[in-house]
């Protein structure tokens, strides 16, 4: 016999031996623990399970009592042809009956008082959690393209646009007066980060506006104070100027900016 022959006739007991090995494998698994812990390494009893009865992968997981995570990996494993829940979801929504089945369903799981209850607080955490949870945060914050990536994505989420006020100002004031108000500026100021309504071009001034509901009882020399510790100036108006004083404010905003 050639090497060549030998090493291809070797090659194939190689393969032969490995699919027998993965037989015996298979057929063991099979065969284990009909009760506890390895049942769902069964591929009869999990074949049974979720697609002869259909039942979830957590309800299969409570039987056991596993994760609803062990159950997946091992359907997978098993190469049982489960169905997906978006997929499920898609057949049943075609069927009149069962969508108005899975409606009704639906509805009385979110009046029941302990989801009720979890809608409104959000899930339970412990004080370890809490306080890992916050140091990750506070570290990604520190990184300055993290946070203007998120910023950026939170004011795109929310639809940032300017109020009746802040479009009457910026229509009332020249084109260097900018509207920065939709997260695009961020200034960092010893008590935090602040985000003004409106900047003067390239100079370090800011405008602020204040809405006589929303500012109400405030003090706007600590708004003026705060920008100035960190060399911006900043002038700041009341709704009611702005709509009763109009003149008066757009002599006071060309005075600022330096056009008067």
């Amino acid at each position: 016999m050639k090497i060549q022959e030998l090493l291809d006739y070797n090659a194939n007991l190689n393969k032969i031996w490995a699919k027998e090995l993965i037989k015996k494998i298979r057929k063991k698994s099979l065969s284990r623990g009909k009760q506890g812990f390895s049942t769902y390494r069964n591929y009869n009893w999990m074949y049974k399970q979720l697609v002869t009865k259909e039942k979830s992968f957590q309800k299969v997981a409570d039987m056991c009592p596993v994760v609803r995570g062990t159950i997946y990996s091992w359907a997978k494993k098993l190469e049982i042809p489960f169905m997906s829940v978006s997929k499920r979801m898609k057949i049943v929504m075609n069927y009149p009956n069962e969508k108005a089945r899975l409606i009704k369903k639906m509805k009385e799981v979110m009046n029941r008082p302990d989801v009720k209850e979890r809608c409104r607080n959000g899930a339970k955490k412990s004080a370890i959690t809490k306080k890992k949870n916050g140091t990750t945060s506070r570290e990604m914050w520190k990184n300055t393209e993290y946070r203007v990536k998120t910023l950026k994505a939170m004011a795109k989420g929310l639809n940032l646009k300017p109020n009746n006020l802040e479009r009457f100002f910026d229509k009332l004031t020249p084109e260097c007066v900018k509207y920065v108000g939709d997260f695009s500026l961020w200034i960092k100021t010893k008590k935090g980060s602040r985000n003004p309504d409106f900047i003067v071009g390239n100079q370090k001034k800011v405008i602020e506006l204040f809405g006589d509901f929303w500012h109400k009882g405030e003090d706007t020399k600590d708004k003026i104070e705060e920008y100035a510790e960190v060399g911006w100036q900043c002038i700041v108006f009341w709704e009611f100027e702005v709509y009763n004083e109009t003149n008066r404010i757009l002599k006071e905003t060309l005075k600022f900016i330096g056009e008067n």
